[in-house]
């Protein structure tokens, strides 16, 4: 499950309580069921305070949060506490994005004003290296099957990788292309769509 747009402070974490919506994926919210505020409530959490960008569940109980100045926090009791975790990089990154291969594989990514990085971790986020580092503005990550997958930077460059995370190749796009999202249904099947409405 992925839930995206945390553009502001989160210092409490709200959870869907109608016991219409389901978060299982053998279970679809129907249709015709309303979403809204007066299904939210408050969970009271020790999450860090901080600018987020992006939340990605694993499972039920384990989740990455990640944000600016390199911040991620992880829970593994489906939201109830939160850890802050240690990156081993020497720049301040806003991390945009991150994603899970499995329960023990996973990437994040960000960039500054002059560089950016792919972080991996290959033991549920205990410890984080960095694969891919550079001139490169990395911005959301897709990952179709568990070794596949591709990230889309700023320079019009979608990034790939065959072996869940450990290299990756250079895709590049039409320079016509302004290219804003991307995503794989397959390991060799996808859509990047653009600002302008168009889609490849």
């Amino acid at each position: 499950m992925k839930l995206t747009g945390f553009f502001s402070e989160i210092i409490s974490v709200l959870i869907l309580s109608s016991p219409h919506i389901s978060c299982k994926e053998t279970e679809p919210t129907p249709s015709n069921t309303p979403i809204s505020i007066k299904n939210l409530t408050e969970l009271q959490t020790n999450i860090p305070p901080g600018y987020y960008h992006d939340l990605h569940f694993v499972n039920d109980s384990l989740a990455f949060v990640v944000g600016d100045n390199n911040l991620i926090v992880r829970t593994r009791d489906g939201g109830k506490s939160w850890k802050k975790l240690i990156l081993p990089i020497r720049q301040s990154l806003s991390l945009k994005n991150v994603n899970f291969f499995d329960e023990l594989n996973g990437i994040a990514v960000g960039s500054n004003e002059t560089e950016g990085g792919v972080l991996l971790t290959r033991d549920g986020g205990d410890t984080w290296n960095i694969v891919q580092e550079g001139n490169i503005r990395p911005n959301i990550i897709t990952l179709p099957d568990s070794s596949t997958g591709y990230i889309l930077t700023d320079s019009k460059i979608l990034i790939k990788t065959d072996d869940a995370g450990v290299s990756w190749t250079n895709i590049n796009l039409p320079e016509s292309a302004l290219a804003a999202t991307v995503k794989f249904k397959s390991a060799s099947e996808g859509i990047v769509g653009c600002a302008r409405g168009n889609t490849m």
